[in-house]
Order: structure tokens, then sequence, then C-alpha cells
């Protein structure tokens, strides 16, 4: 973070802005409960250490992506950058969390972010924001139910028949009942790695010293989210 003054000519007071390494403190709270989520024997506890970490990954890249934005572009875009419009404009789909990452690693080192975290931030955030912004066809349960059945009625017309008392062909679980210790350890290790190669290309990877990727034994879920 540069350092940076407000002050005017009026008398009134100055400003100096300091820096609060908030980064390293969302990294080392995703992975405490990331760690948690995966000795904890009781369910509700589980689900909320493995939110918590979900969480604290997603503060923690979005903050450093913040931060190197006050580094690396000038004031007379950053407000560009952070609406993803203009020369910064994204294209749909993407979702912002991984563009901007990539976006600013091409402005600084010239390259594109390895695919391999690429895809690991598009998973965190979209993994947040379905915890975060609720939408029934994301998040609900959903029972797959037996089609509609034709007939003829007593008229001679054409009858289109629905039983919702059948039982389902399927169940897609709630999204939160998918949410545990290996999604929780995922995130905060797409994170911990997005963050970690920008460092290494700076040659300042041992500000990360003492922070390791979490292996997980979950990978019983039938699907991962």
């Amino acid at each position: 973070m540069p350092i940076e003054f407000r002050a005017r000519l009026d008398g009134t007071e100055t400003y100096r802005y300091y820096h609060v390494p908030i980064v390293s403190y969302y990294l080392r709270s995703a992975r405490q409960y990331a760690v948690l989520a995966e000795s904890e024997q009781e369910q509700e506890l589980r689900l909320l250490a493995s939110i918590s970490a979900i969480v604290y990954s997603a503060m923690a890249i979005e903050a450093f992506i913040n931060e190197r934005a006050e580094d690396e572009l000038p004031d007379s875009e950053r407000e560009d950058f952070d609406q993803c419009r203009k020369k910064y404009k994204r294209k749909k789909g993407i979702p912002s969390v991984p563009f901007k990452f990539n976006a600013l690693v091409s402005l600084k080192f010239g390259v594109s972010v390895p695919e391999e975290i690429g895809e690991g931030l598009v998973r965190l955030v979209e993994r947040r924001n379905t915890l975060v912004h609720y939408k029934r066809n994301e998040t609900a349960g959903k029972l797959h139910l037996p089609g509609p059945r034709m007939g003829e009625n007593t008229n001679g017309g054409i009858s289109i028949l629905w039983s919702l008392v059948e039982e389902p062909v399927d169940v897609d679980p709630p999204f939160i009942q998918m949410i545990g210790p290996e999604s929780a350890a995922e995130s905060h290790n797409a994170s911990l790695a997005a963050i970690r190669f920008w460092l290494q290309r700076c040659g300042s990877e041992d500000q990360l010293a003492g922070y390791e990727e979490i292996p997980s034994n979950h990978s019983q879920q039938a699907r991962r989210p």
C-alpha cells in the first residue's frame, strides 16, 4: 500500500493512511477454520467452520487484489477497475475476482494466470456467492419427479397428468449440505495459491513463510461445490 496523505489548505485536519495487514489475517483465519472443519465432529459446528473458511478465503484474495490495484494502477483507473468497465471490462460469465487478478498479473508481469489457479479462484468465488446470495435454483434442494403422462379424457380430448406424490427418481441435495471440510480446504488453498503466485513473481515469497496448503481427505462427496 502506498503512503497516502489527504489535506486541504483551509486549515482542516490532514489525514495519513497507514497499512493494516488484513490479507494475512484473513488468510490465517481461513486456514484456522478449515483445519477446525477437518477435526470437528459435531455437524453444525463443522458446517460453521467450513462456511467461515470459505468466506475468509474469498475475503483474503479480494483484499489482496484491491491492495495490488492501489499499487499498480493510477488513481484515475481504479474505479473503472473496481467496476470492471471501460478498459477493464470483463467478458460475460467470468467472475470479477479471477478476472481482476488476471488483469493485474498481465499488467504487472506480462503473463497470464496459470489455468489451475484461475479455475480455483472461479470455484472459490462461485462457492462464496452461492452461500451469500440465495437463489432457489442454486441453493435449494431439488427433487426429480417423473414427467407428465398423456392420455385421453372422457370427452375425447387430451389430458396431461402430473403426479406430485410419486417417489422422486433422483434428488439434488441443498447446496449447504455439500459444504464441508473438503470445500473449506480447497477454498483456502485456492486463495493461498493465487497470492503465492504473485509473490513468487515479485521475489517476495518469504512473506508467506509458514503458510502451507491444507491436504484434504474428504473426496467422498458426490459433487464437490
